[in-house]
């Protein structure tokens, strides 16, 4: 199996988030908002498909998480995501009459992304686009044993924003992130590409005076 290079993912993003700090530091942002979510986690794909037809596979979860949004100007800004899923890890073979068996097997994901709105939050439906690198670190039972636990890839999303008053504004947002796990290291199978799926919504609420418009 091809040799992947190792790095702290966790390291990274948090990198990343100090140099968005540093930014906002020089740049005076014209609204700031923090936006706590419930949501659902929905992983697309099985994690490893197995010979003789099984699967291990992360199951769809409630998550709980929210976004630190920080805006210069009516169109343009940056964001910071943390979500969390108490998801669990299902392993299972086509045998009839065999039961998979099931794990805990939390997810975190967190992500520091560029906005763009296409459709202003001044007015009464607002629309964005997102992109930036995201960070997927497992834990629970299921992973225990594991040394890597954390992947970076890409991410990419949309919100859909509708004004309540003058400052709230209830967000619908949908996130996908893409990756590779490389916990198969520490295995002797291929796995597969993720493109875990996050739905949420959430209420944006204004900082510090600053907010939604």
């Amino acid at each position: 199996m091809p040799h992947k290079s190792r790095f702290n993912g966790s390291r990274v993003l948090a990198l990343m988030f100090a140099v968005m700090a540093v930014a906002t530091s020089s740049l005076a942002a014209q609204r700031v908002a923090l936006v706590p979510d419930v949501g659902v986690y929905i992983p697309t794909r099985d994690l490893i498909d197995v010979a003789n037809g099984g699967t291990l596979h992360q199951q769809i979860s409630l998550s709980l998480g929210g976004k630190l949004d920080l805006w210069f100007g009516n169109r343009i800004g940056i964001q910071a995501t943390g979500s969390y899923a108490p998801s669990r890890l299902s392993f299972g073979v086509t045998e009839v009459g065999v039961q998979p068996v099931q794990e805990d097997a939390n997810i975190f994901m967190g992500s520091g992304r560029l906005m763009v709105y296409l459709i202003p939050p001044t007015s009464p439906v607002s629309f964005l686009i997102n992109g930036g690198v995201g960070l997927v670190n497992r834990s629970g039972t299921a992973y225990a044993d594991l040394e890597n636990k954390t992947d970076l890839g890409g991410t990419v999303g949309v919100t859909i924003g509708f004004r309540l008053g003058r400052v709230l504004q209830l967000r619908l947002s949908g996130e996908s992130y893409i990756y590779d796990p490389t916990f198969y290291e520490q295995t002797d199978v291929e796995g597969n590409t993720q493109n875990d799926i996050n739905l949420s919504f959430g209420f944006g609420i204004p900082l510090l005076g600053l907010g939604a418009g």
